[in-house]
């Protein structure tokens, strides 16, 4: 495999076709192509479609297609369950001291589990988690476990 970003994940997979293959016309010749021993990554990933470009050996007349139908995922690798998660924290002692309507300065706390990694493979990336409070909620502090 290869990657795409640099110094990224190799996310690439390229494969050479031998030139001695039937060739495609029509709906009477299809090939069946199966990737076997890759490495996934340990913490999962969420859905997402594949994508696949057949191309001649000089990257021209490229064709670019994905995959369609159940998005492909694959659950973290660990001992308990993989399950996503999200709570407000109800415990006797851990805030949601003033819970009426109308009560100021009240402190609550949201505790997040999510059952894949959620990354960006560059820098500055894209990939974020959007946490949205209600009217008159200020989120004063974030801290990892």
């Amino acid at each position: 495999g290869e990657s795409v970003v640099t110094a990224g994940r190799r996310n690439v997979i390229r494969i050479t076709l031998p030139s001695d293959m039937t060739p495609i016309s029509g709906a009477t010749v299809q090939h069946a192509i199966r990737i076997a021993d890759i490495s996934l990554p340990t913490l999962g990933f969420f859905g997402v479609r594949f994508g696949a470009q057949v191309s001649s050996p000089d990257d021209s007349h490229a064709h670019y297609t994905e995959s369609s139908g159940a998005h492909h995922w694959k659950a973290p690798q660990s001992r308990g369950p993989q399950v996503t998660s999200g709570s407000l924290v109800i415990a006797k002692g851990n805030g949601n001291d003033r819970p009426f309507r109308g009560d100021m300065g009240n402190v609550l706390y949201a505790r997040m589990f999510l059952g894949a990694d959620l990354r960006s493979e560059v820098a500055d990336g894209d990939a974020s988690l959007r946490l949205i409070l209600p009217a008159g909620y200020t989120c004063v502090a974030v801290a990892p476990a």
